[in-house]
């Protein structure tokens, strides 16, 4: 094989990952579309739907998957517990370390989801859940809003 035949592989091989890479990110968004609309029609009926979703959901945040699949993730979670706040109290904790493990990055469109599922937590939470994070809620605020004016 020569040096020309060896590129064309290479360029081949780079494109199917890349083709792989935007497929798997269209189906999580579509998935994550499909699972707020299916939680906005039923509301807090979501509740065991979202106890068997939300494991392999949070399989995307891990560093293996592309920064766009934890805003899809981060932002698909704050929109179910929008519209399911019955289902806070038993994923507060899980869901509030997510939000801290992924604030404060540079990515513009993940901190708008982070800033938004605080902003949820913080409206749809029992007090008694979410007054105790509050100083914690105020300093990811503040780490999202001084990395954005870098």
């Amino acid at each position: 094989m020569d040096q020309d035949e060896d590129e064309e592989d290479f360029d081949e091989e780079e494109e199917d990952s890349d083709e792989d890479l935007d497929h798997d990110e269209l189906i999580l968004g579509n998935t994550t579309d499909v699972i707020i609309s299916l939680a906005k029609a039923l509301g807090n009926q979501m509740i065991p739907f979202l106890q068997m979703l939300a494991p392999p959901l949070v399989e995307y945040l891990n560093e293996d998957h592309p920064r766009s699949d934890h805003t899809m993730v981060v932002g698909c979670l704050a929109e179910v517990f929008n519209v399911c706040p019955a289902a806070i109290p038993a994923m507060f904790e899980d869901y509030m370390n997510v939000l801290m493990k992924m604030c404060g990055t540079e990515d513009g469109g993940l901190n708008r989801n982070v800033a938004y599922g605080i902003g949820v937590l913080a409206k749809r939470s029992p007090l008694e859940l979410f007054g105790n994070h509050t100083g914690t809620a105020l300093t990811m605020t503040k780490t999202m809003w001084q990395n954005s004016e870098e």
